[in-house]
């Protein structure tokens, strides 16, 4: 017969005690999603006309929104919008919006300098500047010209990472980081627009269209999916 050993009551309340507050911890340290409202449909949500801009067919194909040459990495994306816009004066603008609910260092949001350099673009400049996209609210874009031999191309755009704007490799990872170890998973957004180009001369003009879109896209949504695209 197997003996049983004996546990003393104060013994045994510790052991209980013990699991109960590993318990507690384990619930305490597990990191909490933080996210906006999730959009359930940019189709719906970003309007076909965005201030002067009407949505309108575009022969050139955009650029893709992750790095081509990595086969391992997940697809890191909840929700995808593409599409391209243009005015009555002939002002084309290419819109990508690509949502992420959960930010890790495994699978995060793709940064376009690389997805252009994937896709056979050399990257001729990158910028950092500081967009009001209201009167009260600024993000950090990031302004690229990238070329290929039959493409020069401008591109502004913006990566959202719960409330701050990431503008490298490293500001994401730290941004990530943070979060993880006061216990949060952060949501991401990127917001990016381009232009075709014949010139490079024509890329400040390209810019201030982009970013006057940008604008205006974000007043243009509902209050609830806006915030989806900026920190308010």
């Amino acid at each position: 017969m197997i003996q049983i050993p004996k546990v003393s009551l104060r013994l045994a309340i510790f052991i209980v005690l013990l699991f109960s507050s590993s318990a507690v911890l384990a619930y305490w340290f597990t990191p909490k999603l933080e996210t906006q409202a999730m959009p359930e449909n940019f189709e719906v949500s970003v309007p076909k006309q965005i201030g002067q801009w009407t949505e309108q067919p575009n022969p050139y194909l955009q650029v893709g929104l992750v790095d081509t040459n990595d086969k391992d990495i997940d697809q890191p994306y909840d929700r995808v919008l593409m599409r391209s816009y243009n005015t009555a004066e002939g002002e084309p603008v290419m819109l990508a919006l690509a949502y992420a609910r959960e930010q890790s260092q495994d699978v995060k949001i793709h940064r376009p300098d690389v997805c252009y350099q994937a896709q056979g673009f050399a990257i001729k400049s990158r910028q950092v500047q500081t967009l009001a996209i209201d009167d009260q609210h600024q993000v950090q874009i990031v302004r690229l010209v990238v070329t290929q031999p039959a493409r020069l191309e401008v591109v502004s755009y913006w990566i959202r990472v719960g409330n701050e704007y990431p503008v490298t490799p490293l500001n994401m990872r730290m941004k990530i980081l943070r979060d993880g170890l006061e216990g949060h998973v952060a949501d991401g957004i990127l917001v990016r627009a381009s232009s075709i180009i014949e010139d490079e001369s024509q890329a400040s003009a390209a810019f201030a269209r982009q970013e006057k879109f940008m604008r205006e896209l974000v007043a243009a949504m509902p209050s609830n999916q806006a915030s989806v695209l900026a920190k308010f």
